[in-house]
């Protein structure tokens, strides 16, 4: 039998105390463990240091002056002690299974250091929205695939923690699309 891996689910967070709850929740209802939560407020000005303790003894919360979303994700990556990370952005929320089936699809593709997925809409109610968007591309075509056309968000990317190590992060000097 396989030991399960670490995995750190890293939340960057900058004033979505609105959706910041249900993204905390979706992470704590994995059905994968273990599993590390953090959550990263990069200066947030709003009441998410608010919603962030009710959550308190089950997730690790950094606060740190706003910079920007690359640097909240590194900082929060840095922290990460999990074999594998998993972004999983304020606004977003994940569905039981993800991680569980993502670290199984990287078990089974023994070279393979990620792995991506697609992803539905949901409206501010949490229902389904028409919209889905999903993509199957031989790794070969993958690197031009998002030079040209990044069809990609962060929450559907799940990676071991070394890959983002040893890229050297996000490029803080970008603020837009650092991912």
């Amino acid at each position: 039998m396989i030991e399960n891996e670490l995995v750190s689910i890293i939340i960057p967070n900058y004033n979505h105390a609105r959706y910041l709850g249900d993204a905390i929740e979706s992470a704590l209802a994995q059905s994968y463990t273990p599993r590390e939560v953090i959550v990263l407020d990069d200066g947030s000005t709003d009441n998410s240091r608010e919603v962030v303790m009710h959550f308190s003894g089950y997730i690790d919360y950094i606060h740190q002056e706003n910079r920007g979303l690359a640097p909240a994700r590194n900082a929060a990556i840095r922290a990460a002690t999990g074999k594998y990370v998993a972004l999983l952005d304020a606004d977003d929320a994940y569905e039981k299974h993800f991680v569980a089936r993502a670290v199984d699809a990287l078990r089974g593709q023994p070279t393979a250091r990620g792995v991506y997925t697609g992803y539905s809409f949901i409206d501010q109610k949490n229902h389904p929205l028409p919209q889905l968007e999903t993509r199957v591309l031989p790794a070969k075509e993958l690197h031009k695939a998002l030079l040209f056309n990044n069809f990609l968000v962060p929450a559907c990317v799940f990676v071991e923690r070394d890959c983002y190590v040893q890229s050297n992060l996000f490029d803080e000097r970008l603020s837009a699309c650092a991912d």
